[in-house]
């Protein structure tokens, strides 16, 4: 679990992730799915990044503004997100596919709308 200003994220074993914002005391659903994930690493405290791993989704969490934007990532044929590492101008994607290689990519986080991920 881990808290940021008015907002909850939580992890269970059974690999779902829940975000909430409390608001008037109460928490409130933000964003709750399984595979859902926050990117680990060093990150800007005013703006996160939650991924769903499997997937090409994520989203980006601006705090002050209580923000919250889906991206989904273009990323090549059979291929999905293992894991994301984040800082606060970086983001390192980590893509992978049943038995084909594992491909990294870092990108700039203002550029996540328009990434194109080949692995090739």
């Amino acid at each position: 679990m881990q808290i940021f200003g008015d907002y909850l994220y939580i992890y269970n074993a059974s690999n779902y992730g829940f975000l909430g914002q409390i608001v008037d005391g109460n928490l409130v659903e933000v964003l709750s799915e399984r595979n859902l994930e926050l990117s680990s690493s060093h990150f800007d405290s005013s703006e996160l990044l939650f991924y769903i791993r499997r997937s090409n989704d994520l989203y980006l969490l601006n705090i002050p503004d209580a923000q919250l934007t889906n991206v989904q990532l273009q990323i090549g044929d059979d291929y999905s997100i293992m894991t994301m590492l984040s800082t606060g101008s970086s983001v390192l994607v980590v893509c992978y596919a049943d038995d084909k290689p594992n491909y990294a990519y870092i990108i700039d986080k203002s550029a996540l709308n328009d990434a194109v991920l080949p692995c090739e």
